[in-house]
């Protein structure tokens, strides 16, 4: 019994049965088997877009949505788009990336050439408005950054959503900063300040409070040993 799955391949001269793709736009995120265009009609209802196409683009972080934005004439910008569809659809359906087009490249027979569209470009990302991290927390959180993200270098105005982050690497994120710097760092950090400069003040203010307790402990202790008899 054969079922018509949508996905294409193709047997190679050897034998082997080699996978091409998909005929429809039904992609794999995370485990989660999502239909693009699901997507490319949320982003259409939002405001300042005139129209959408969403593409996985597969990164060294893993696969990713990438949203190719027509603007309407008051325009729109990614931190707003991700924030209203981050109401419209669950985390896993929201675009990593969002790049803006003018006009859409068409085939011959003048359909969308979905191919032709710019690859992503996140080096572009990091180096727009580009200020180097300051300080021994920031540079160590930019490297947490880039080898969780495969990108780089890190700005510390960078956000870690806009940079292809997700739920998922937030929680690796959220892991790492632990073991690093031997502090509590709940997930929700993460989504409470993206930034990574603001992040990191978060980080720093937290090793202070640790370093704080612990010199507080240490002299109650002293204080209780001086009353031994």
């Amino acid at each position: 019994r054969l079922y018509r799955s949508g996905d294409l391949a193709r047997y190679t001269h050897d034998g082997e049965l080699e996978y091409l793709g998909r005929s429809d736009h039904q992609v794999k995120i995370r485990g989660f088997r999502i239909e693009l265009g699901d997507i490319e009609s949320a982003l259409r209802a939002c405001t300042g877009v005139a129209d959408a196409v969403v593409l996985a683009d597969s990164s060294p972080a893993g696969t990713r949505l990438v949203a190719y934005v027509q603007g309407a004439e008051d325009g729109c910008d990614s931190a707003s788009l991700r924030t209203e569809l981050a109401v419209r659809l669950p985390d896993y359906m929201v675009p990593s990336l969002y790049i803006p087009v003018t006009a859409w490249p068409l085939t011959a027979n003048g359909k969308l050439d979905r191919r032709a569209l710019p690859a992503p470009d996140m080096n572009a990302v990091t180096d727009a408005d580009f200020s180097a991290p300051e300080g021994e927390v920031e540079s160590a959180l930019a490297a947490i950054w880039q080898e969780l993200l495969g990108v780089g270098p890190i700005s510390r105005h960078s956000d870690f959503f806009a940079l292809g982050g997700h739920s998922l690497l937030a929680m690796r994120l959220a892991s790492t900063i632990r073991d690093t710097f031997y502090m509590d760092f709940s997930l929700n950090k993460i989504f409470e300040q993206s930034v990574l400069h603001l992040q990191a003040g978060m980080i720093a203010m937290l090793i202070e409070e640790n370093a704080l307790s612990a010199r507080l402990s240490a002299n109650v202790q002293d204080t209780s040993e001086g009353f031994w008899l």
